[in-house]
Parts: C-alpha cells; sequence; structure tokens
C-alpha cells in the first residue's frame, strides 16, 4: 500500500475526510478521473467556505512509478488557460508523491471551456478524434504562475499519452509509449496525407523523426 504521509503536501490540522460515492461526481470531473481513483471530501465545520476533494488511486490500479493524489479544489480568481477573471472555478491537480519518478505537480486544463482558436482549444478538437472529452485529460505544470502551457495529454482509455518536448524551437507532443512518433497537425494539410485520411474520421497521424508517416 502506499504511504499516505508522504504525499507532497500537508493536510489542514485535524483535518478528516468523507468517502465520496461515485455517482455524485458523474458530469463534474471527467469519466476517466472518476472510474479510476476513490474519492474523498474533507470534513469541515458548517461555515467552512472551502474543501477539497481527493482523488487516491485505486490499489488494483496502482502500476506506474509516479504515485500520485489529485486534488481538487475551490478557488477564485483568474483562469489563465481560458482567459477569464471567474467568482469561483475548481483546480485539478495531480500531485505526486515524494520519491515519485515525477517531481512537477500537474494542473489539469479545461478543453470544453478553452477559447476558440487557442491551441487548447485546437488540441482537445484533434484529439477528440480518438474518445470523447471525458476520457481526454490535458496537464500543465503547476508551477506556472498565471500562465499555462500543454505539457502531458493522456487518453487512458486508449493507453495513450502523449508529452511536450521542443525540438528545433517547435514544440511536439510525442507518444510516451513510442518515443520516436510525434503527434503531426500542421495548419495546412499535404493532400497526399488527407487522401490517407479519407473515411477514418478517428484516426491520428504520427510522424517519426525521420518525418515517416
Amino acid at each position: 500500500p502506499l504511504d499516505l504521509m508522504n504525499v507532497t503536501y500537508t493536510y489542514p490540522p485535524g483535518a478528516q475526510e468523507k468517502y465520496v460515492p461515485i455517482r455524485l461526481l458523474h458530469g463534474v470531473l471527467p469519466g476517466s478521473l472518476i472510474e479510476k481513483y476513490d474519492w474523498y471530501q474533507d470534513i469541515y465545520e458548517p461555515n467552512a467556505t472551502t474543501f477539497q476533494l481527493r482523488g487516491y488511486q485505486k490499489q488494483s490500479l496502482v502500476k506506474d512509478t509516479s504515485p500520485h493524489v489529485i486534488v481538487v479544489e475551490m478557488v477564485r480568481g483568474y483562469v489563465p488557460h481560458i482567459g477569464t477573471q471567474s467568482e469561483w472555478y475548481a483546480t485539478v491537480t495531480k500531485r505526486f508523491f515524494k520519491g515519485s519518478a515525477t517531481e512537477d505537480d500537474l494542473s489539469l486544463l479545461n478543453g470544453v471551456a478553452a477559447p476558440m482558436g487557442s491551441d487548447l482549444f485546437s488540441l482537445t478538437q484533434l484529439f477528440c478524434r480518438l474518445d470523447n472529452l471525458s476520457h481526454l485529460l490535458i496537464w500543465s505544470k503547476v508551477k506556472r504562475k498565471n500562465k499555462y502551457f500543454i505539457d502531458l495529454v493522456e487518453l487512458p482509455r486508449r493507453g495513450l499519452s502523449f508529452n511536450a518536448r521542443s525540438v528545433g524551437g517547435q514544440i511536439r507532443l510525442y507518444s510516451v509509449e513510442l518515443p520516436t512518433l510525434y503527434v503531426y497537425n500542421p495548419r495546412e494539410w499535404p493532400k497526399e496525407i488527407l487522401e490517407l485520411l479519407r473515411g477514418i474520421p478517428h484516426a491520428l497521424v504520427v510522424v517519426s523523426d525521420t518525418q515517416q508517416v
């Protein structure tokens, strides 16, 4: 079992948790998060104005070298990846345990509210060819305050993930499972590739470092 006392954040003094049935979370969180975590909510005083919801990896699914906890909390202020000021909004953060292979905490980006024409909007449209939004997770590193950058894309139901790398001044999303392949998404598509995609609406084009499709 994971040592829950070694997480990278501290609980409020004397905080207690209560279990949250997943039927209460449908439509609130992405389905891929609901399915893979056991969810608990803080028990605060009746007049409390903030709370946290935490998702712990189900023991049967803990297979990676980056054990973590999902933290959902209500905050108010500017939402960087949407570009608007909000009275209240929820942040979803993947916080890693001490000693994890991954050091940087990740913040979930909301592709549903992405401004049309933004990089996040374009990326969301692209990856929705493979699965629906409830099973598409787009993450940005938390350490960038008031800024966002797409660092990791996960499609848990498809067993696929892509991380961002800078190559020759360009940012590419490389496959984690097949590290020499990256996602091909030009502003103007060559006719030869469009012909390959004809009749395959759920395809994603990947290219090797040697420019092989």
